[in-house]
This record gives C-alpha cells, structure tokens and sequence, in this order.
C-alpha cells in the first residue's frame, strides 16, 4: 500500500552573497533565486553573508536563526499537516524540540555520511526524541 502526498510549500533558506565582493558567488545566487522563482511552491529566504576582517570566505549569517524561528511559527500555526525539515545543522535542535510541544508533526530528513550514519548533531536528536528519520546517501 502506497501513501499519496503532495508537497504543498517548499521553504528555501540561503545566504546571500554581496555581488560587489564575489561577482561569480552573487551571480550563481541571482540565477538560483531567479530559477527558484518560476515554481510558486518555493518561498526564498535570502539573509546577507557577512564579510569580516581577515575571513578569507564569508559566513552565513542568521540564516538558521531565520529558519527556526520560522520552523516553530509553521508548527503553532496548524496551517500544514505535516513539516519536513531536510537539513544536518544542530543549531536548529531547541526549534526542532519546540516543534514537538506542538500538534504538527515533523519529519527530519539527513544526507548520509556515506556509511549509511547521519553525520549530524540533529538527527541523533531527533532519534532520541523519536522523530521520524531518514537518510539519503550521497552518490
């Protein structure tokens, strides 16, 4: 027996690079936000990269901030039968624990470390805590 389901939003959260700094970086980001905007399931959510001192690459910044806090405002809405959250960073485990004191569920998906073990911090969270968990291998 298969199960139907359809995605209904996708919520794409990316640093944004200063065009002015790295021409080639803010290029391919103007691409992907332009390619991005043809499909009206993706919502984009662009927070400026930071340039510091000495920093060789810039740094992504507010970015999970951005994305937790809206992870746990979807969840307290009700507005979604399910939140599926495709990503490794273990920034975003005290979003993902706030989003279990709520009713809608919520699905962690992990790349595999190539052994097939989530390498992150979340997953083995969201283990502890019984999310569901997947891993897709990198091929």
């Amino acid at each position: 027996m298969s199960i139907q389901s359809e995605v209904d939003q996708v919520y794409l959260y990316r640093g944004s690079p200063d065009f002015q700094r790295d021409p080639q970086a803010g290029q391919i980001s103007r691409d992907e936000r332009a390619r991005w905007g043809k499909d009206p399931k993706i919502a984009g959510h662009h927070e400026p990269m930071l340039y510091g001192w000495g920093r060789e690459t810039p740094k992504e910044s507010g970015v999970d901030m951005r994305l937790g806090l809206d992870l746990v405002k979807a969840a307290e809405s009700r507005a979604f039968e399910k939140i599926v959250l495709f990503c490794g960073d273990s920034d975003l485990a005290p979003s993902a624990q706030d989003v279990m004191k709520t009713t809608t569920p919520l699905e962690h998906e992990a790349w595999a470390d190539g052994q097939d073990k989530p390498g992150n911090a979340l997953t083995e969270i969201c283990r502890r805590k019984f999310f569901r968990v997947r891993t897709h291998l990198q091929r």
